[in-house]
């Protein structure tokens, strides 16, 4: 049975290089997974079949001029942000699949255009993936972060006019005063974020209060400082080490006295004389109980 697999495997491989040829790359991409489902082990079978499974993702695509690079390399395409592939995916993924399509290593005739197609799609997604773009991206969402803090303490000011009036006020003390040097007697306010898990120093004419590290609006009412942690007891100190002795105790079955140190307790010890078990009920250096 082996043997007749094998041979419609070789049978198999070798039609869909004439198909491939010819130009039809279905059908030699059929006929590959039909070879490597016969006969696994049949050499040369997993690199043809890679080399098959990248032309046929190119010529999958809708639009035959633009191939569907996530295809080829063999990575999901990102439904939503560009950054759910790294660079560094892509490479490895190029990397993995270049082992297989190149043509020192693969013999099939799909061999030198797959790794064509794998370098080229590693370059165009590279550029796509460049590491600009995710800082671009976690600037937007630290600007929209901030664009959300100036909402919600709008909305705030205009739910406590008082309060807005007595901010409004501090601000124009602050602005009569020449530079930016602080009222005199004036403390620090430090807060504490629980988003973040760290402190803060707030400026006295500070519009509102955002946390300086995760930029996210800090609500009232505001903690001054971190909670501090409850005190822990000291773990009690080591028991000291019993002091050993030698075992007093005699072997029941040659009346030879063991040699091994023991302290008070129960012991399965080995007589060293006739090799054989005993249990010994150790009370103090010179008394002993064995049972055999």
């Amino acid at each position: 049975m082996a043997v007749a697999n094998q041979q419609q495997a070789e049978e198999a491989c070798r039609r869909a290089e004439e198909f491939f040829l010819a130009g039809n790359i279905a059908s030699a991409h059929r006929l590959a997974r039909r070879a490597q489902r016969l006969c696994p082990s049949l050499p040369g079978v997993a690199n043809a079949l890679a080399a098959y499974d990248v032309h046929a993702a190119a010529a999958a695509a809708a639009n035959p001029g633009r191939p569907n690079w996530y295809a080829v390399l063999g990575i999901d395409q990102p439904s939503s942000a560009a950054a759910a592939v790294t660079r560094d995916a892509i490479k490895r993924q190029f990397r993995r699949r270049s082992l297989l399509v190149h043509p020192d290593k693969n013999r099939s005739a799909a061999a030198d255009g797959a790794f064509k197609l794998l370098r080229q799609a590693c370059d165009a997604l590279s550029d796509h993936h460049h590491p600009n773009a995710a800082a671009a991206s976690a600037a937007g969402t630290a600007a929209a972060a901030d664009t959300a803090a100036q909402t919600w303490w709008s909305e705030y000011w205009a739910r406590h006019p008082e309060m807005a009036a007595a901010a409004s006020r501090r601000r124009g003390a602050a602005a009569d005063e020449e530079g930016p040097a602080r009222r005199q007697g004036e403390a620090l306010m430090v807060i504490y974020c629980k988003r973040c898990d760290r402190e803060f120093v707030r400026e006295p004419d500070e519009f509102g209060v955002t946390c300086r590290w995760c930029r996210r609006p800090v609500r009232p009412p505001w903690v001054r400082r971190k909670p501090s942690s409850p005190t822990t007891k000291a773990p009690p100190p080591p028991r000291p080490k019993p002091e050993m002795f030698p075992c007093p105790g005699q072997c029941p079955r040659c009346g030879v006295q063991f040699a091994s140190m023991v302290y008070a307790g129960k012991w399965h010890l080995r007589c060293k004389t006739c090799s054989k078990y005993t249990m010994v009920d150790v009370q103090g250096p010179d008394m002993a109980t064995c049972s055999r």
